[in-house]
């Protein structure tokens, strides 16, 4: 699952940090991109632009019966059969109840958001350059911590998924076995591979870049040429966010992953 949230800056310019994160075999936050942009409204969201494509997509997502699903397809193909193929390509599987094959209720979706968030407080009031940093300093030590923890891990399974491994295999001692046929004997992998250290190694190959010094950007004349207004200051909703910073949003979505 991506999960995909916006958080208001607190600074000088303003803005919204976007966000769009997953968890990783080990059960950790595993960002995948960010942007700051003016608002969230059509031209920052452009795929909630399409209403009838919208309505259609989500009551596919929500339906049980395959023959729904199949009749709201035809109907996507109509407005546009490059989506149609999208999702295709994409797996039904991965996003639709009708096709699902496994139980998805162990995956957190707004913690993940509000680690994001409760990490990046403070950084919220900086200007934008120095946010940016902020947020990429961040995101690097996570994946090098998380990258450690693979390296070093010499169980079949990572993280929280080995512990619940190890609970379920104390738990069968009181089950008997009988099997239906002799097809039940032959030994399958009990776990997908994705919770295995070496994939979710893996999955920290690529770096993270740091951002270039000013003097080396390379910025094309029409956007030099551009001339760049502040954005119309728009007061958040809420309660303006507490300054005073307390654990790190890794420890906090860690200790709601624990106790889910």
């Amino acid at each position: 699952m991506i999960v995909v949230d916006a958080s208001y800056l607190r600074g000088l310019y303003s803005g919204i940090f976007v966000a769009a994160c997953t968890m990783d075999g080990a059960g950790h936050i595993f960002p995948l991109a960010y942007r700051i942009v003016d608002s969230e409204n059509d031209i920052s969201w452009t795929w909630k632009s399409h209403d009838a494509l919208s309505e259609i997509f989500y009551t596919m997502a929500k339906s049980y019966s395959k023959t729904e699903f199949h009749n709201l397809i035809e109907k996507v193909e109509v407005v546009d059969v490059r989506v149609k193929n999208y999702l295709k390509l994409a797996g039904y599987d991965k996003w639709a109840w009708s096709y699902v094959t496994v139980y998805r209720g162990w995956t957190l979706t707004s913690n993940i958001v509000e680690s994001i968030n409760a990490a990046l407080v403070s950084a919220r009031e900086l200007p934008i350059y120095d946010f940016l940093e902020e947020v990429r300093l961040m995101f690097c030590r996570w994946n090098c911590e998380n990258r450690h923890e693979a390296l070093y891990t010499r169980t079949d399974l990572i993280g929280k998924f080995q512990a619940i491994l190890q609970q379920n295999e104390a738990e069968c001692t009181r089950m008997k076995v009988i099997p239906a046929s002799d097809k039940n004997l032959e030994k399958g992998p009990y776990c997908s591979n994705l919770y295995k250290p070496k994939i979710v190694l893996r999955t920290y190959d690529l770096p993270v870049y740091p951002l270039p010094h000013k003097d080396d950007w390379v910025i094309p004349q029409e956007i030099l040429n551009e001339v760049v207004l502040p954005p119309k200051y728009k007061r958040p909703p809420g309660r303006p966010a507490k300054k005073e910073r307390g654990k790190s949003g890794r420890d906090m979505f860690e200790k709601k992953s624990k106790n889910y």
